[in-house]
């Protein structure tokens, strides 16, 4: 838990780091408008009924009174021949290149399937872990539902979507070591058949592990496939360098957490924001 907390706490720093990057991409550049009310330049003459700008033949109108109704004819039509002026103003102009949000009707609940086997033990497992926690994280922030599914030889499934009620079980899962074989077809399967309930329809599923496992069974595989067709996203978190390509061809998306690569955690993160 101690490793665990150390790990949660690096991965809020990385994050912290991240916005400040984010922040530091706002440029601001200057550039020349033009202000025509301002009385810079003359540029010509126009029709308007600006009284400050007369030309000198329009005011004489006003010195002669059979004149004069022309004069406010003029004035009320705004054809007064008037001087026109215009002048370059420098402005600052704020440009950003954030991405748009995505709309409420894609943020879907999340499915997080977890390798808990005895090859996940040690830096893996606490990788796996802290990404359990930083998804719900997301969860809660988003008021989004958030089912967890750990497997190796058997499965142990969880609930989240009311964290006050399952924070329990929660501490539970994290405190325990993994150990156990790898068998991933059971959690997916589990996975799928909860794609088919009203409260998990539009779900993103994510999978944690080594991926040293054998292929998904072909019945397995049609079902991802039918489910990529109503939109579901599929999601891969590889820790470690050795993995079974043919298994994570089955996912949209795979993501590489290298045990030995000091950066891995910024990536980590910067994944988990295109939640």
């Amino acid at each position: 838990m101690q490793d665990l907390a150390e790990m949660l706490g690096r991965m809020r720093q990385t994050e912290k780091e991240v916005e400040e990057k984010s922040f530091s991409t706002i440029d601001i550049k200057q550039q020349w408008k033009l202000e025509y009310a301002s009385k810079a330049d003359l540029i010509g003459i126009k029709e308007s009924d600006d009284l400050s700008s007369l030309l000198p033949t329009e005011t004489a109108l006003l010195a002669d009174e059979t004149m004069q109704f022309i004069f406010f004819k003029k004035f009320a039509e705004k054809k007064l021949q008037t001087f026109e002026y215009q002048a370059n103003i420098l402005s600052n102009n704020e440009e950003t290149n954030k991405k748009k949000e995505q709309d409420e009707d894609a943020q879907g609940p999340f499915i997080i399937c977890v390798d808990t086997s005895g090859s996940m033990h040690g830096t893996a497992e606490n990788v796996s872990k802290t990404l359990c926690f930083a998804i719900l994280k997301i969860a809660i922030r988003d008021n989004r539902k958030c089912f967890l599914i750990s497997y190796s030889t058997q499965l142990m499934t969880l609930n989240l979507t009311d964290f006050k009620t399952s924070i329990d079980k929660l501490i539970e899962f994290l405190s325990m070591s993994f150990n156990g074989g790898t068998d991933a077809t059971p959690a997916m399967q589990e996975a799928l058949n909860l794609l088919e309930t009203d409260e998990f329809r539009k779900a993103d599923i994510i999978m944690l592990s080594d991926f040293i496992m054998p292929d998904f069974e072909l019945p397995i595989q049609v079902q991802i496939l039918k489910a990529k067709e109503k939109k579901t996203q599929f999601h891969s978190l590889v820790i470690g360098t050795i993995r079974n390509p043919t298994t994570i061809k089955d996912f949209n998306n795979n993501w590489l957490y290298d045990t030995n690569n000091h950066n891995s955690m910024l990536t980590l993160v910067k994944n988990l924001k295109t939640f």
